[in-house]
């Protein structure tokens, strides 16, 4: 073959949505769920990423996990365990405090999630809530 000759690369489709992960240097060839974050925070942001506040929020706001994939149903309910020391200072079952932590996580990108943390919160002491959240965010 000559080199002034073009050559044609079968191009790999990838959609929208991929496109802008790998610009913000996502790696695309781990799936999103395989993903593991580093400190607990990162665990409640990537929680809060995965769920689908809008179709799943009303019944998240009541503990249900039925709507969500399995695996994060899964990684909800094994977060709960590390945040039981929580629970009698606020008075919810852990597993309502792991969805209102990564609603609260990500409800600056998510009017949902914030419409999730706001239907929990607003039945226990909110500044308590946030202090924990914010221990949690900072405690490395």
């Amino acid at each position: 073959m000559a080199f002034d000759e073009p050559k044609f690369h079968a191009a790999r489709k990838v959609s929208v949505g991929n496109q802008i992960r790998a610009l913000l240097g996502e790696d695309l060839n781990r799936s999103p769920l395989m993903s593991s974050p580093s400190t607990s925070w990162d665990t409640l942001v990537w929680l809060g990423r995965q769920v689908d506040w809008n179709s799943e929020g009303s019944k998240l706001v009541q503990g249900q996990l039925g709507g969500i994939p399995q695996e994060i149903a899964v990684e909800i309910m094994d977060f709960a365990q590390k945040v039981e020391d929580f629970v009698d200072q606020l008075g919810m079952s852990s597993h309502i405090l792991v969805i209102a932590l990564a609603a609260y996580a990500v409800q600056g990108s998510s009017k949902w999630a914030a419409r999730v943390y706001r239907g929990i919160v607003r039945e226990y002491d909110q500044e308590e809530f946030e202090r924990i959240a914010l221990d949690l965010r900072y405690t490395r």
